[in-house]
């Protein structure tokens, strides 16, 4: 083989792509998510022979971050966090549990399932509760007072990401005192 020649055309036909390529095997970037009709020719003197086929490029979450407001909530009051991403994409799901170390006996602290798409094969057999925003402020009401950590994972089946924020559930107040040293 001397050369391969790649034609590329995106589904809606506005970005087309010509390629020639004498290394293999052979690399090619997208310039456009979506789904590409690639019609790859391997060239010699002699012959040639082509194959045609389907690329679907997909966008990544990028940049997961996982905040709250830092105050102090008690059992069966609202605790709420916030989702935030640097690049949001449509084909990817987030998974948030809302308390992935379990230490508190009897509590099902839920797992919610967000996604721009009506199912997420990363998951199968989880419903998804609603669209990925960004930012995304949601809430939990905890039935007992203990140490949790949310676990938020976002992505899809060629890359994710993973934060976790542990905060406490309590009556009491967590902040440090006020001190004040005297000489």
């Amino acid at each position: 083989v001397v050369k391969y020649i790649i034609e590329a055309v995106h589904a809606n036909e506005e970005a087309v792509q010509m390629c020639n390529h004498t290394e293999n095997p052979i690399s090619n970037a997208f310039p456009v998510v979506g789904k590409w009709i690639v019609n790859i020719t391997a060239w010699n003197p002699l012959s040639s022979e082509s194959v045609e086929l389907e690329i679907f490029v997909q966008e990544t979450i990028l940049g997961l971050s996982l905040t709250d407001d830092g105050k102090r909530v008690a059992k069966e009051d609202p605790k709420t966090i916030t989702i935030a991403l640097v690049r949001n994409a449509a084909d990817n799901c987030m998974l948030v549990n809302w308390d992935c170390d379990a230490d508190i006996v009897g509590d099902a602290s839920p797992t919610f399932l967000y996604s721009n798409q009506a199912s997420c094969p990363e998951y199968p057999g989880v419903t998804v509760a609603g669209p990925i925003t960004n930012p995304m402020n949601l809430t939990y009401t905890y039935p007992q007072n203990g140490k949790y950590t949310v676990c938020v994972t976002a992505g899809s089946v060629l890359y994710s990401e993973a934060q976790a924020l542990t905060h406490m559930v309590s009556q009491d107040d967590c902040n440090r005192p006020a001190v004040t040293i005297l000489n």
